[in-house]
């Protein structure tokens, strides 16, 4: 294991400095499952067919949870299966990189990848990938314009409901006509999976689906909403955040860490000793 990680870091850290001193907005890193590959060497492998949906989880994954998981697998279904991007943002809006740096967050994304190629029973393909984009709408054009997903049809953006309310806030776009000119042609190649967040200052199951509904008055919000689809949250991640799994180590309460963040990466945090200090 300790081998192991010290491999994936070594090459996480020479993947972001690559990404990071050139001036590409998006960049895959790595592609699981690692076929024909050391998984100590990861690389990217571009889809063979064409690509009708990408499933998008854009988060500071620090660390990676239960619930991003079950949020990347709720979109997929042997039927249907789809390609799963994991995106993690270099330079967020919002947030410095801290208190894990973005290379051993690489490595957690990499492991929750391997805990969504397991729980799906390997029907999809997960990427890993950065993007120096902070917000959803550019982050959609940088992967549709990268031309690494051929053929490629919608993108779904999977978000909590706090997320939405950001996104739709007209404070990022510098005013309404700002975010007008934003979101039209983001909703016109993207979609929004938003999971509820009952509870706090975000309000319970139906105030939130009361929101949506607001939306769908008349005007361009109501164009958007029909792009938007609001889902519960699954029973055994409800309540689970990175925040929260943050303090329990932070305190030194581990003795559930894998049921809120899974075995892989549970393993990866214990390795690198993350998290003890606040």
């Amino acid at each position: 294991m300790a081998s192991k990680n010290k491999h994936l870091l070594a090459f996480f850290s020479r993947s972001l400095t690559h990404f990071q001193s050139s001036s590409s907005p998006f960049q895959i890193l790595c592609t699981l499952p690692h076929e024909g590959q050391q998984t100590d060497d990861p690389q990217p492998q571009p889809p063979s067919q064409p690509i009708p949906n990408l499933t998008i989880l854009d988060s500071s994954f620090n660390p990676p949870t239960a619930a991003h998981r079950d949020m990347a697998l709720s979109t997929n279904s042997p039927s249907s299966p789809s390609r799963i991007l994991l995106l993690l943002a270099v330079q967020n809006a919002d947030k410095a990189p801290r208190p894990a740096p973005f290379e051993l967050r690489l490595c957690m994304m990499e492991a929750l990848a391997r805990e969504i190629l397991h729980s799906s029973a390997g029907s999809v393909a997960v990427d890993v990938g950065v993007t120096t984009r902070p917000y959803f709408h550019d982050k959609a054009r940088a992967v549709k314009e990268s031309g690494f997903y051929a053929g490629l049809g919608d993108m779904t953006f999977l978000a909590g409901f706090d997320t939405l309310i950001r996104v739709l806030n007209p404070k990022y776009y510098g005013g309404e006509e700002g975010m007008v000119e934003a979101l039209g042609p983001f909703f016109g190649m993207s979609k929004l999976r938003v999971t509820m967040r009952p509870g706090g200052d975000w309000g319970g199951v139906e105030e939130q689906e009361a929101y949506l509904g607001g939306l769908q008055g008349g005007g361009y919000r109501a164009d958007w909403s029909e792009r938007m689809e609001m889902v519960e949250g699954s029973g055994g991640s409800v309540g689970v955040s990175s925040s929260r799994v943050r303090e329990l180590v932070c305190q030194g309460k581990t003795e559930d860490l894998e049921s809120l963040v899974g075995r892989d990466v549970e393993q990866f945090i214990t390795a690198e000793e993350l998290y003890k200090e606040g």
